[in-house]
């Protein structure tokens, strides 16, 4: 029915070639509002199956997401991550891997409704990672967390070429974690803690404020 109208409105004032042209116009900008709706994914609670995330979606964590023993979760060139009021990703036994790269970063950002808001996100937990799987952030901008990463009881962590800004507490915190590997990152003051550390490797610091 409203396409139906709107052809009939069209066909009323307008000569049959501009008709034409006018109508396909409308129709594609009805297909790219739909197409642009559909690729909107809403995540959270605890990730059964792997999964990878591609730049062809925007994912919405609306609770916290949860990555237990033996899940991946990989998050590809190009993604981004919109996180609601408090939460945040967890990988607790679990993997996950985040995979930009120079040219296209992955980028994780509070899910603000209105530009004046200014709450935070909790950031990115990894806890009891363990040597066998690799749990990696490379080419990220993480954008007012509260912490962006959290490190605990963790091992084989790397942060790569990652800008991390406007947190409210700490950029990196790292606790009771060994063998990770910060390389080429950019933080703002104070954005490091690293308490009850037991080994630590530094390459390549582009900015340390």
């Amino acid at each position: 029915m409203i396409f139906y109208s709107i052809h009939k409105i069209i066909r009323t004032v307008v000569s049959p070639t501009l008709k034409q042209a006018k109508l396909s116009m409308l129709l594609l900008l009805l297909v790219v509002s739909f197409q642009s709706f559909s690729q909107i994914k809403f995540v959270g609670g605890i990730l059964e199956n792997n999964e990878n995330w591609t730049s062809d979606t925007t994912y919405v964590v609306f609770q916290d997401l949860v990555i237990p023993d033996g899940v991946l979760l990989s998050i590809h060139e190009g993604v981004l991550v919109k996180v609601n009021y408090g939460m945040g990703i967890i990988a607790d036994s679990g993997t996950i891997r985040v995979s930009g790269n120079e040219l296209d970063s992955v980028r994780f950002i509070p899910n603000h409704s209105n530009p004046g808001q200014m709450w935070k996100w909790e950031g990115i937990v990894i806890k009891n990672a363990n040597a066998e799987n690799e749990n990696y952030i490379r080419y990220a901008q993480i954008i007012d967390a509260e912490t962006a990463i959290k490190l605990e009881d963790s091992r084989n962590v790397t942060i790569e070429n990652c800008n991390i800004t406007n947190c409210q507490n700490l950029g990196i915190n790292v606790i009771n974690s060994s063998s990770w590997s910060w390389v080429r990152l950019q933080l703002e003051p104070g954005g490091l803690k690293t308490p009850s550390l037991l080994s630590i490797s530094l390459a390549n610091v582009l900015r340390v404020f």
